[in-house]
């Protein structure tokens, strides 16, 4: 099997050396396009740092596995070393493999040129990078015994997968140049959760175009590392990219289900080809990823037709989510692809930001290999720093600027110093008892007859005694008649007058008298207030302006008191003197 095998892959490797001197012949005469740059992003070009050019096939020393040809897919692994894929056999190896992976050094006047993977599947989309001190790379397709035999051999196309290496020096000594295939350096299978593609069946991906890689520190998850590979989402055309995040900061995963990017104004589903993504670091904002992308805006109804074709760049905060596609360098267009590619990574020295840049792909331009090359160009850090802003203030997965301006700090008040308190003073003696008022001798009772409030009966010698004797009614008749007894109460001293009935028994004292007026007195006045307070709910106006008979007087009560004791001792008098004559 491995010998026909062999035998193919000569017969093919002979066909495309035939088809390669006819291409040289039909381009001869051809004039490549001049090379047109965004001046507002891209300052100009610095020239060829790489040249990547031969004329004849015949120029390939031996048996050309001592070169890198055809190479493409290029990553800046540090300053002044890039590793590319290559078909650096002209006859497959016994194993099948065909691709290889170069190392290629740029710092001596002739490149140093030295294969580090020997294997097909992991060469075909490689990236290779230096993070932290240590070198990683990743790379590989996917395609199931059930598929069809679209390259020379399937046997070790069984997903992408992961390698480190502590220093270059392991490298160069073939540390990755049988890389293991075994299930601790995978990172990504051909059933990938997410994973879709519209040129199968099963929707198994492929993993068909080159590999990006890059370790960012999330906004959201902490440090990640992503995974960006090919997205085809029609059977012919539509080339987009996936990306797959792991949970933690471990190259090895596991990585999360594969998901679509966004970017902004780009329309996924016409007829644009999105050919990769090489993601870097953007040297110019740390909390950024710097995207470069080779796009052809194809033609209506095509899939893989020729429109305006660059470069492009664009800034994402969560890797996900993309700003809208600046230009950079515009390329020519050839079946949804691009003649010139991006290398994977950035260049930033002495504060200087450079792009390299790979142009005349092979197999895709047909002025490759005669012209092929890398150059470099200068970027604009201002402009960039433009797009970083711009694209931070509106883009989805950026921390939006905040809404109120920050306040000022507060005022550091110096320290406030406590004052010295003097001990406070005793504190004053309770206050001294107030003396005990003196004791009062009670004083002995008073007789009932000295008591200020009288008794309502008199004393036994007053009842005794009449109010008026017998001297002061010297000459007066025993027979009174009514006119007498109308004299006497007009003040006269009649004998002849009549007895006159007493109001009250005569036989009472002056004292009984008094405290009976009083009692009358006291009674009126509560009558008198008591009908002033109802009066004055029926008749409004002034107490002093009612009817003089409602009112009474004291000065009245008392004379009348007066002359009716007067009255009732003379009738007391003649009572007594007409009890001892009928005696």
């Amino acid at each position: 099997m491995k010998m026909y095998r062999a035998v193919v892959g000569s017969l093919m490797c002979l066909a495309q050396l035939v088809n390669a001197r006819d291409d040289d012949d039909d381009d001869r005469l051809a004039t490549p396009a001049v090379t047109r740059i965004n001046s507002g992003i891209v300052a100009s070009e610095l020239g060829t740092v790489l040249d990547l050019s031969y004329r004849e096939v015949d120029e390939l020393p031996g048996d050309g596995m001592d070169t890198c040809f055809h190479c493409r897919y290029f990553n800046l692994v540090e300053p002044g070393v890039l590793v590319g894929r290559g078909e650096g056999a002209q006859y497959p190896w016994p194993n099948g493999d065909h691709m290889d992976s170069w190392l290629l050094s740029s710092s001596a006047e002739t490149p140093t040129k030295v294969a580090v993977i020997r294997d097909s599947s992991t060469s075909a989309n490689l990236w290779v990078r230096k993070v932290n001190g240590r070198y990683y790379a990743a790379g590989g397709e996917a395609v199931g015994p059930d598929e069809p035999d679209y390259r020379w051999d399937d046997e070790n196309r069984d997903g992408i997968r992961v390698f480190s290496a502590d220093s270059l020096e392991e490298l160069l000594a073939g540390a990755w140049l049988v890389p293991s295939h075994d299930d601790s350096t995978l990172a990504l299978g051909g059933q990938h959760a997410g994973c879709f593609t519209a040129r199968r069946d099963n929707g198994a991906c492929m993993y068909d175009s080159k590999v990006s890689l890059v370790r960012h520190t999330s906004q959201v998850h902490g440090v990640v590392w992503l995974l960006y590979t090919r997205l085809n989402l029609k059977e012919h055309g539509g080339r987009y990219v996936q990306v797959a995040t792991t949970q933690g900061d471990a190259i090895r995963g596991p990585y999360g289900p594969l998901e679509q990017i966004n970017v902004v104004g780009y329309d996924r589903r016409g007829p644009s080809n999105l050919y990769f993504i090489a993601v870097d670091n953007n040297p110019l904002d740390a909390s950024t990823l710097l995207g470069l992308m080779p796009v052809n805006e194809g033609e209506t109804g095509l899939g893989n037709g020729v429109g305006e074709s660059y470069i492009a760049l664009s800034i994402s905060c969560d890797g996900i989510n993309w700003s809208s596609l600046t230009k950079l360098v515009w390329s020519t267009g050839r079946e949804g692809r691009t003649y010139d590619h991006p290398v994977d990574g950035l260049l930033y020295e002495d504060g200087r930001l450079y792009l390299l840049m790979h142009h005349d792909v092979p197999n895709i331009s047909p002025f490759a290999p005669r012209q092929s090359r890398i150059a470099k160009y200068e970027l604009n850090i201002a402009a960039v720093r433009d797009v970083t802003v711009n694209a931070k203030a509106t883009l989805t997965g950026c921390l939006a600027p905040p809404l109120i301006p920050l306040l000022p700090p507060p005022t550091v008040l110096p320290p406030r110093v406590s004052p010295v308190l003097s001990p406070a003073p005793p504190a004053p003696p309770p206050p001294s008892p107030l003396p005990s008022p003196p004791q009062l001798k009670a004083r002995p009772p008073l007789p009932p007859s000295t008591l200020l409030l009288p008794t309502l009966l008199p004393p036994a010698s007053e009842l005794a005694q009449p109010l008026i004797t017998p001297e002061a009614t010297t000459g007066v008749s025993d027979a009174a008649g009514p006119k007498a007894s109308a004299g006497s109460s007009a003040g006269h001293n009649d004998a002849t007058a009549a007895p006159r009935e007493p109001c009250m028994p005569c036989d009472t004292s002056f004292t009984t008298l008094l405290l009976s007026s009083f009692a009358s007195f006291v009674l009126g006045a509560a009558v008198h207030h008591f009908l002033s307070f109802r009066l004055s709910k029926a008749v409004p106006g002034p107490l002093h302006k009612r009817p003089r008979h409602k009112r009474l007087s004291l000065r009245r009560h008392t004379r009348l008191a007066e002359e009716e004791a007067v009255e009732c001792g003379h009738a007391g008098q003649r009572g007594e003197d007409s009890t001892r004559a009928n005696a």
